[in-house]
């Protein structure tokens, strides 16, 4: 085996699509069905890191790639295709008259945003990236409401323009 292919380690990771291929839809029957399965969901990102390359720059190892554990990133999509259910369904119950599912959908929704952001703010995931899947700088918390600045001009406005720099009264 040359140094640039990566080896098989005894505890292959399980990826998502093969957990995903691998296992029958269940849907949740309560909150408490739905809040075990999105737990487990964390608990397969915990235990699944991703193997990121990394190539050694200088030394006597220049030129060789080596293998680091990175930690997998909980995200709605993960979440929602490990639980058997669609973004809109987790939307619908977050927003809905349930307040147990509501609850659940929320704690899970925080959890991925707590553990993005986090990780972001040590250097381990991208912040820009992280930033943008969690919505942040165009409003705060899912809120829709217009985050743009509006500015008003009371009186007659601006003084009229100078043709040059002699009009400037001392």
């Amino acid at each position: 085996m040359s140094d640039n292919e990566k080896p098989r380690s005894e505890s292959h990771s399980e990826s998502l699509w093969e957990y995903v291929f691998s296992n029958k839809y269940v849907l949740a029957q309560d909150a408490n069905d739905l809040w075990i399965t999105m737990a487990s969901y964390f608990k397969w990102c915990d235990n699944n890191p991703l193997e990121v390359p990394f190539l050694i720059r200088s030394g006597l190892n220049a030129g060789t790639t080596k293998y680091m554990k990175s930690p997998q990133p909980y995200s709605l999509d993960g979440l929602c295709l490990f639980c058997g259910i669609s973004i809109q369904y987790l939307r619908f119950i977050a927003n809905g008259k349930d307040e147990a599912l509501k609850a659940v959908a929320e704690r899970a929704l925080m959890i991925v945003r707590t553990q993005n952001l986090n990780w972001a703010m040590v250097g381990v995931f991208n912040p820009i990236i992280a930033s943008k899947l969690n919505n942040l700088g165009t409003s705060d918390f899912g809120n829709d409401e217009d985050s743009s600045v509006n500015i008003t001009v009371l009186g007659q406005g601006a003084p009229p323009l100078l043709s040059n720099e002699n009009e400037i009264p001392l």
